[in-house]
Order: structure tokens, then sequence, then C-alpha cells
């Protein structure tokens, strides 16, 4: 609860920031890549995938409960390691794609998997800015996409 806490205190802020800036806020949604850290806790044992998929949802209702019921999770999918897949890694993109078939829950952008072979990455976690680059991309052509075809004109 407390790194919830702190990212919508941190969302409250800068939301804040922006309207004291003269900025009209108008947020659309979510965008939310996470996972290296619980699939590393899978992997190892320390954590088992259902306490990722409880705690994913658990964070998703609480963006939910704070901005809007109908506040949209578009999800960037973990990638793998650059030293290559883990039993940790295949749980959270399982539980990312079957939390996506819920409501507002979208999987936006799937090619961080191939981002070792195409040498996009930093280390073996982080992807490079080329990687973050496609990623972004990817994901806003996507978001647009999915905002564009719910719109009633």
């Amino acid at each position: 609860d407390g790194l919830d806490t702190d990212l919508l205190d941190r969302t409250d802020a800068a939301i804040e920031r922006f309207a004291a800036a003269g900025y009209d806020v108008n947020y659309r949604g979510i965008l939310w890549h996470q996972g290296e850290s619980d699939a590393d806790s899978i992997t190892s044992g320390e954590i088992a995938a259902g306490d990722y998929r409880r705690g994913f949802e658990r964070l998703v209702r609480r963006f939910r409960d704070h901005l809007g019921e109908e506040m949209p999770f578009w999800i960037l999918e973990l990638g793998h390691l650059e030293e290559g897949d883990s039993e940790g890694y295949r749980a959270v993109r399982r539980i990312q794609n079957e939390l996506a078939t819920r409501d507002s829950t979208f999987v936006v952008s799937r090619q961080q998997r191939d981002f070792p072979r195409l040498g996009y990455m930093k280390d073996n976690y982080h992807y490079d800015q080329r990687g973050l680059n496609l990623m972004g991309a990817v994901a806003a052509t996507s978001v647009a996409s999915i905002l564009t075809s719910t719109i009633v004109q």
C-alpha cells in the first residue's frame, strides 16, 4: 500500500503543478510498464504468481478509485532478460495479458520481447533509448487507435 499511495500522491502533485502553470489537465489513462523485480521474485520463489496478480489488481483498483472508475489502464507488456526468458517473466506477461481482457485494460505494446535479439538492451533488465523510443511510438499508436475507436462521433 505504501507504493500505491506514493504513486497516487505523485500523480496528484503532477496534476497540481500542471494546473498551477495554467494547463487544463485532461488525462485519458494510465500507461504502465513494470514487473522486472516481481518476475525475479517469482522465479526465485520469494513470491507466487498469484501475489503479483493480486498486487497488480489492487494497484489498478486504487488508481481507478482515485482517478475514476472508467480510467483506462494501458499496459506495455514486460519483455524478458538479456540473458533469456524465465518462469517469472513468463508468469508476469501471462497475468498482464489475462488482466487486459477486463474492463478498460489493454496491452498496447508487446515488442519488448524482441529487444534482446534486436540489441535494444542497456543491461540485463533495462532497454536502451532505441527500445524506449520504439515502446513509446508503438504504445502511442495503440492508445490513439483505442481512443479513436471508443469515442462516439
